[in-house]
């Protein structure tokens, strides 16, 4: 079944989708939202697709900035992920931060390891009235939307993003600004003698 080997395939064990873009880890639980509605529609249980969609949901409750948006890492763009509905949220985590405190457990910490996505995120300014959010991203698992930001971080405090990622520009590999996007120089990363990487 081809659901079934995107499930395997295109994810890390924790959930995180391999193309290293939070935009596209968005898009694709919204598809797999949408897959799973239907399979309930008819009465049809998928306990893979289920399990997915939690941990997918609990890495979007971690990476979301303070500000309900999405790093701009990869070929993500500026677009707030909290216009998820209520209804289809499974993940406590999520729930929490949807609903603001009302519903859900809330987080059990605020510093979380994907080690397998090669992430790493700290919030645990947000409740302590520090109000920062700090994510460091090093993973090589696809060259889709992938860009030479091994290494990179993005850094915020309050609702100001102090050290930022490129995101995403367009699909055009002739397009000097998007070569340029794509390179190290467009990251807060190690450059080594001066040269990008491919």
């Amino acid at each position: 079944m081809r659901l079934s080997k995107h499930l395997k395939e295109d994810f890390t064990d924790s959930g995180v989708h391999k193309e290293h873009s939070p935009s596209y880890h968005f898009l694709v639980l919204n598809l797999f939202m949408s897959i799973n509605e239907f399979n309930k529609n008819y009465q049809l249980n998928n306990s893979e697709l289920d399990s997915k969609i939690y941990l997918m949901q609990d890495y979007l409750a971690y990476i979301v900035k303070l500000d309900g948006t999405l790093p701009l890492v990869g070929d993500s763009a500026l677009e707030n992920i909290l216009r998820i509905q209520e209804t289809q949220i499974v993940n406590e985590n999520l729930l929490y931060l949807k609903t603001e405190g009302d519903k859900g457990t809330g987080f059990s910490h605020y510093c979380k390891g994907y080690l397998d996505a090669g992430v790493g995120i700290d919030k645990s300014g947000i409740f302590n009235e520090q109000n920062h959010y700090f994510a460091i991203f090093s993973a090589f698992h696809s060259n889709v939307h992938k860009q030479s930001d091994d290494l990179s971080f993005v850094l915020s405090y309050d609702e100001t993003d102090y050290f930022v990622d490129s995101g995403k520009y367009n699909f055009d590999e002739s397009d000097k600004f998007r070569k340029y996007i794509r390179s190290t120089y467009a990251h807060n990363t190690i450059i080594v003698d001066g040269e990008s990487y491919d």
